[in-house]
């Protein structure tokens, strides 16, 4: 589905995105039908329900990885019928998935390099020093030079964390980001997320626990 825009304004400026009437099927299965949903700056919100409910696919509508099928997505005072994910990234959205979207057969700073535009790796010291600090900040153990394919699944969920903090996103989605950590990282991914929420983030945290 080719992305269009229209020209109406987005009605609350404070809203970072807005999922309107959104409905997504997948062959004969309805996995979200007119589903409607505001993301508002400093806001965290819990998308909660069984495996298979559609609370993914909703989210990946936003960060654009799926088109919806009808709906639209308010973003920076205009209304899309749908995002490509680059446009996504363009307006601060980072979606830290359930399954680590990582290379494994390069390092921890090449994974880095290929998410994370260059300007926010910039700063006061190199980009090997702001990458280093954005994993110790998630509490994350691996080396820049380190294969990802070595790496625990803690570990690949703690860098996707990491990759999305870096660039200080508009909104943060974590998709069942507790699953493969241990509570002491639990604790610390809490912590993050309230920060960040602190800072003007709008976070989206998708769980099953009921």
């Amino acid at each position: 589905m080719e992305k269009k825009s229209t020209k109406r304004r987005h009605s609350d400026a404070a809203s970072s995105i807005e999922l309107i009437d959104i409905s997504k099927s997948f062959g004969s299965v309805a996995a979200n039908k007119n589903i409607s949903m505001k993301i508002s700056q400093g806001t965290i919100h819990g998308i909660i329900g069984e495996n298979g409910a559609g609370k993914s696919t909703l989210m990946n509508v936003a960060a654009g990885t799926l088109a919806p099928d009808q709906g639209s997505i308010g973003v920076d005072g205009h209304s899309f019928l749908a995002l490509r994910p680059a446009e996504a990234v363009s307006h601060g959205i980072a979606f830290v998935h359930q399954h680590p979207a990582v290379l494994n057969d390069l390092t921890v700073a090449e994974n880095i390099r290929l998410a994370v535009p260059s300007a926010f790796l910039e700063g006061g010291g190199s980009a090997r020093q702001a990458m280093q600090a954005r994993l110790d900040d998630v509490g994350c153990s691996a080396h820049l030079e380190d294969r990802v394919i070595n790496l625990s699944l803690a570990q690949k969920h703690l860098l996707e964390l990491a990759k999305a903090l870096v660039m200080k996103p508009r909104v943060l989605i974590l998709d069942e980001p507790t699953a493969p950590l241990a509570q002491d990282a639990v604790e610390l991914l809490f912590s993050r997320v309230r920060t960040a929420a602190a800072s003007g983030t709008g976070v989206v945290y998708i769980t099953h626990r009921l």
